[in-house]
């Protein structure tokens, strides 16, 4: 999935993670490979929710897994479905 379409996801929309080998190796948590979660938002500040945060490669996707709970992953780590 790429930035823009991550950046429209809305809060519980079902996404699969499905890394490539080399992003793989540099989540520190994240849900096994093929896990099915629910785009969730995460509090920034007293009353910022937000599912996304642009960043560096792309920004991150706030999704509750079934596996590891709520993390923060790729946008190109996931697909809808």
């Amino acid at each position: 999935m790429d930035v823009s379409e991550a950046k429209r996801l809305r809060v519980g929309t079902r996404v699969k993670f499905e890394p490539s080998a080399a992003s793989a190796v540099l989540y520190s948590r994240a849900p096994a490979s093929g896990s099915v979660g629910t785009v969730t938002a995460v509090s920034f500040g007293a009353s910022k929710r937000k599912s996304y945060l642009p960043g560096p490669g792309g920004g991150l996707l706030y999704v509750d897994w079934e596996d590891v709970g709520v993390c923060g992953v790729g946008a190109g780590d996931v697909e809808r479905v």
